[in-house]
């Protein structure tokens, strides 16, 4: 798929709905033709491409939408209006909005006070991730979006835990969900740092999981 894709790319295909019918041209039409004639391989990766396209289009938009203070409310809005448009999987959706949120943040504070905004910030963007963190595929998602970004900003990376807590206590993430991505669910990146430095977390969560199920 790779190679055929470059080859389309050389060939200076930018839009393969081109190819079909104009009343035909909508991108599910495209992916559902390609799964019909069994090219699975096609289908998904025009989905993919599509999905690049629309995530794009919700870090831009949250970015703005933070930039010109618009109110939590009218945020969540916007992003429920896109996703009725043009759908993301729950779980890459969770992504895109922490990175156009974050994108959002002036980081030109003191470099001794870079973890403080960090978890200010988070603080204050965690009622807009709020609605959209449904389930624990979504919320481990969140977890490694936020593990991604601390490890690729090393002025932060000690704030980890600190900004789990904070998502933990807006209700974005479960203590389920931060066990989980733990023991199996996390990423490569900076892998045993983050574990390591969770460890003192994961250790009052479990405490507090044993103590309800004895009550």
């Amino acid at each position: 798929m790779d190679h055929l894709s470059g080859t389309i790319k050389k060939g200076g295909v930018k839009d393969m709905l081109a190819f079909f019918p104009p009343n035909k041209r909508q991108g599910k039409v495209l992916e559902e033709h390609f799964r019909k004639e069994d090219l699975p391989q096609v289908a998904d990766w025009w989905a993919k491409k599509q999905y690049a396209v629309v995530k794009e289009g919700i870090v831009k938009d949250l970015k703005e939408l933070c930039e010109h203070e618009e109110s939590p409310e009218q945020i969540i809005a916007s992003i429920k209006t896109r996703q009725e448009e043009q759908p993301l999987p729950e779980s890459e959706l969770v992504q895109c909005i922490w990175q156009g949120l974050m994108a959002s943040v002036d980081w030109s504070a003191r470099p001794d006070q870079i973890e403080n905004l960090a978890l200010r910030e988070v603080g204050k963007y965690a009622p807009i991730l709020e609605p959209f963190c449904n389930g624990p595929k979504t919320e481990v998602a969140l977890i490694n979006v936020v593990q991604v970004y601390c490890y690729e900003d090393t002025r932060i990376i000690k704030a980890f835990p600190q900004i789990l807590k904070v998502l933990y206590n807006k209700d974005c993430i479960s203590d389920q969900a931060i066990i989980y991505w733990y023991q199996k669910g996390s990423k490569p990146q900076g892998r045993q740092h983050f574990l390591k430095s969770t460890e003192g977390l994961i250790k009052i969560l479990q405490e507090q999981e044993d103590d309800s199920e004895e009550e």
